[in-house]
């Protein structure tokens, strides 16, 4: 007679998740260099993945499974076993299937050396298989195993104070924006999701540019926040610069100040303009039938880039602090801004002149390199515009599409 777990198992191997089916795709047949099974009934449960050889199991999971304490007993009697456990959204896989496949990999390279623990029985639908070590990759993707995973801290604060918020961590991905604004645009948000990686490999900044990372000391982070009464943000990229200048004020970073429209900056006596680019800021927006979304994106750096010399960080402010601590600050300070609507844009943008590094010198406004005007820098306008006095009179630049540099007197404009 066959035993009911192995016809359970069955049934769900042929009723597989879009997810699942994508996923097993792509690590069947050794893809891998390591043999994988699907849905193989473990004790009392059926694993969606297993790589017996290396003990390792790899489960997708749907919005239902949310803080689900049936994971972590599953999760429990798996470790028991010998196996180390691995999950994954089941948006994860469909957006970001590479990040998930390297994650899935450097797990198998981390175990390929561990024997399993002796005396272990096998189970209904295990089997034994070779297993041959991937090269050397870093842990890239959405897995959620708790060691992988710096933002423990903060999803328990934001539990408490912004328990609407999800909190995700992905080790590497190609940019946080582009996956928030996909899964946006699908549908597949819920609510406010904040995503933050440890490196990115297409990240960009306004204009597209790209921005440079060394994979170890930035914070690089999207939020994603819903408005279901479809409301124009304004100009929302200057709100978010005060909160963050704000919140590393508090940190202890008093000296941040804000370039229109994007930049966060500190100063640097030994830099061609006085100041060193700390941060950068890029909000895009995404119409879906339920809401207008927000992505608010930002990548500030924890250390000085050794290879950008126009860059400084975080420490030469006097500060040694991890990603996990400088979002502990940044990410509440964006939620609390959000949360009041267009007052709290409006309240921002009244603060942002205090903060505005380039008050009262001289700038060249630039398009696609070519200079249209220089003035004075004076501040922003309620509307977001700067404000630039010109002797032909006060001008306006209200478009994110150009650039600004400073000018010295008797020198070519300033690089960025």
């Amino acid at each position: 007679m066959i035993h009911p777990l192995t016809l359970r198992a069955r049934q769900l191997r042929r009723d597989m998740t879009d997810a699942e089916r994508l996923l097993w795709s792509r690590v069947s047949n050794g893809q891998l260099g390591s043999k994988f099974r699907r849905q193989v009934p473990i004790g009392p449960y059926i694993a969606d993945f297993t790589c017996a050889a290396a003990r390792l199991v790899v489960e997708l999971d749907g919005g239902q499974h949310n803080e689900c304490p049936h994971d972590a007993l599953r999760d429990a009697f798996f470790r028991q076993r010998g196996y180390e456990v691995l999950r994954f959204w089941n948006n994860d896989v469909l957006v970001n299937i590479a990040g998930v496949l390297l994650t899935i990999q450097s797990a198998l390279e981390q175990r390929a050396g561990q024997s399993p623990p002796p005396n272990l029985p096998q189970q209904v639908g295990e089997e034994k298989c070779a297993f041959t070590p991937s090269p050397l990759v870093g842990r890239v993707g959405e897995g959620r195993a708790a060691t992988s995973d710096p933002l423990t801290p903060l999803r328990a604060q934001l539990a408490v104070s912004h328990p609407a918020c999800t909190v995700r961590w992905t080790p590497r991905t190609g940019s946080t924006n582009a996956d928030l604004l996909a899964e946006a645009r699908a549908g597949r948000l819920d609510g406010p999701t904040l995503l933050a990686t440890g490196q990115q490999t297409a990240g960009r900044g306004r204009q597209g540019r790209p921005w440079a990372d060394d994979a170890q000391g930035s914070v690089l982070c999207s939020l994603a926040w819903p408005d279901p009464r479809k409301r124009e943000p304004g100009p929302l990229s200057l709100a978010v610069g005060v909160w963050l200048a704000q919140a590393l004020h508090a940190l202890g970073a008093a000296q941040v100040r804000l370039k229109w429209p994007n930049d966060l900056l500190l100063p640097a006596a030994d830099a061609p303009n006085g100041w060193r680019k700390l941060g950068g800021i890029l909000v895009e927006m995404a119409d879906t039938p339920q809401a207008r979304w927000a992505v608010i994106g930002f990548g500030l750096n924890l250390r000085a880039p050794a290879d950008l010399p126009q860059a400084t960080g975080l420490n030469v402010a006097g500060l040694g602090l991890s990603r996990g601590q400088v979002l502990a600050a940044l990410a509440p300070a964006l939620l609390d801004g959000l949360q009041q609507g267009p007052r709290g844009v409006s309240e921002a943008l009244a603060q942002w002149n205090a903060l505005h590094a380039w008050s009262g010198q001289t700038v060249a406004v630039l398009d696609h390199g070519q200079t249209l005007f220089a003035g004075v820098a004076l501040g922003i306008a309620a509307d977001g515009a700067l404000r630039v006095s010109t002797p032909e009179g006060e001008r306006r630049v209200l478009s994110a599409d150009v650039s600004l540099r400073l000018r010295a007197a008797g020198m070519a404009d300033a690089a960025k």
